[in-house]
């Protein structure tokens, strides 16, 4: 079902260059970090879209205050039901106004210029990436994107793109796009960004590269990539992540791609892939899992 308000959500409202949209969800000791980090950004033409997902802390009355502090430049949507990041990220694109959209985590944070390097260098391409930061605690890493060369989608970057589609932050996407193919989030599920960085990939027409590293993606010791061996880990994330598979299956299939991209999707350093066989060929398994991701996984073994 479409996005109830994705087209008529401009009507009567100004553009502006870019919408940042946040997912929150008890971050109160990381979003003072975050909001102040894209407070400061060096294109003014912005507007910020906080998304409480039914916090239980003080993350509701900060988004609140920072609406009185800097209206019109800071929107606050409040929900009474937890709807995970893909809901609120869904909630912020009903009412964006920017010509780009891009997001933004509630517990990372970004560098002064990232939205004006995105859209400067985005010259009306569907979207638009740059390389970015891993952060464990002020220790960065730095991590590099392919995007290849040029501005068009061909057949071949296409599917080298989807293969390496994995991540979203320190994107921006025009808005025009996603409106066009109705893109949205999976809502109340895991693997909600692979599942919409994969559908983004197949219907780009155009993608380009900004120059620089603007975003630190925050690695705690809780994230889910520094807790991927843990047994209560793979046990929450196992099923979202197979129902996320068998779709993005399905799709490579109907185009013939699947053979072309599917060492990349299923390689060995893929955390999604690691769930599946973990799960899928571990004595701990339990009948519930094996149903959903069995056959997925012999899909792929043929």
């Amino acid at each position: 079902m479409p996005l109830p308000l994705w087209r008529s959500a401009l009507k009567g409202y100004a553009m502006v260059k870019v919408s940042i949209i946040v997912p929150v969800h008890n971050s109160e000791n990381y979003l003072h970090k975050c909001v102040e980090s894209l407070l400061a950004q060096t294109l003014e033409d912005i507007e910020i879209i906080l998304v409480d997902d039914c916090s239980a802390d003080a993350s509701r009355d900060m988004i609140r205050r920072y609406e009185k502090l800097v209206p019109g430049k800071i929107v606050g949507i409040y929900l009474d039901e937890n709807i995970r990041q893909g809901g609120a990220r869904n909630r912020g694109m009903e009412i964006a106004r920017g010509e780009y959209i891009g997001f933004v985590d509630s517990d990372d944070f970004v560098e002064p210029d990232m939205c004006r390097a995105l859209y400067e260098a985005a010259q009306g391409a569907d979207l638009c990436g740059a390389d970015y930061y891993m952060d464990f605690d002020g220790e960065l890493k730095d991590v590099n994107t392919d995007y290849g060369a040029g501005w068009r989608m061909s057949p071949r970057r296409r599917e080298r793109f989807i293969s390496r589609c994995g991540y979203f932050w320190s994107r921006i996407y025009r808005r025009d796009f996603l409106v066009k193919h109705d893109l949205r989030f999976p809502e109340n599920t895991f693997y909600e960004d692979a599942y919409f960085n994969f559908l983004t990939a197949m219907h780009a027409e155009s993608l380009v590269k900004a120059e620089g590293r603007f975003y630190h993606y925050y690695q705690s010791e809780n994230s889910t990539m520094r807790r991927r061996n843990d047994p209560k880990q793979y046990e929450r994330l196992a099923i979202p992540a197979c129902q996320m598979l068998s779709t993005m299956i399905v799709f490579l299939l109907e185009q013939n791609l699947l053979k072309l991209v599917c060492d990349d999707v299923f390689g060995e350093e893929n955390f999604i892939a690691d769930l599946v066989w973990e799960r899928a060929f571990s004595p701990k398994n339990d009948a519930r899992f094996i149903s959903n991701s069995h056959d997925y996984v012999l899909m792929y073994a043929k």
